[in-house]
């Protein structure tokens, strides 16, 4: 019985959090296989996921120490036309999902990062239509302004984070 509710109680707490990837690993349950991404078309949209002022904790170090790793988090988003069955009319109504395997292309336009960005072997939305690029900011003695473009096709997006000086 003890068994049961373990398995019981992980998937109740796994489930609401597994789609989209945190920062360095994969859930399990989203995969970021990129052999069939396609994309972006003009009636997508790219949305950030992530704060855009982030307090990072440069006080202990110095002026030129790289930080913990970043993730700069968004979603490609489609239209998606919703139609109620209960609704007497049948009308649709225009809303937005998460569009899955779309890939992309990321250029670091602002900022000071220790080393590359890692894209974690995928240049492209999860299957849950999550794309996540990790970044190791610099400390510095004003704030740093990382900002990324994400392209895919005819849509782009420049995604920032302010990380405070020192």
């Amino acid at each position: 019985m003890f068994f049961l509710k373990k398995i019981l109680y992980s998937l109740i707490f796994a489930i609401p959090f597994s789609c989209g990837r945190g920062p360095g690993e994969y859930s399990g349950l989203c995969s970021a296989d990129c052999s069939t991404a396609i994309i972006a078309t003009n009636d997508m949209e790219i949305k950030s996921l992530i704060d855009e002022t982030i307090q990072l904790d440069c006080n202990n170090q110095k002026a030129g120490d790289s930080h913990v790793n970043v993730p700069f988090r968004f979603t490609v988003l489609r239209p998606y036309l919703d139609i109620n069955p209960d609704d007497p009319k049948k009308e649709a109504v225009k809303s937005q999902v998460p569009a899955p395997h779309i890939s992309f292309n990321y250029s670091l336009i602002n900022g000071k990062i220790n080393g590359s960005i890692n894209n974690f072997k995928a240049s492209c939305t999860d299957s849950c239509g999550v794309g996540l690029l990790d970044t190791t900011p610099i400390c510095t003695t004003k704030d740093n302004q990382l900002k990324l473009l994400i392209q895919s096709g005819p849509i782009s997006k420049v995604l920032q984070i302010t990380i405070k000086g020192v």
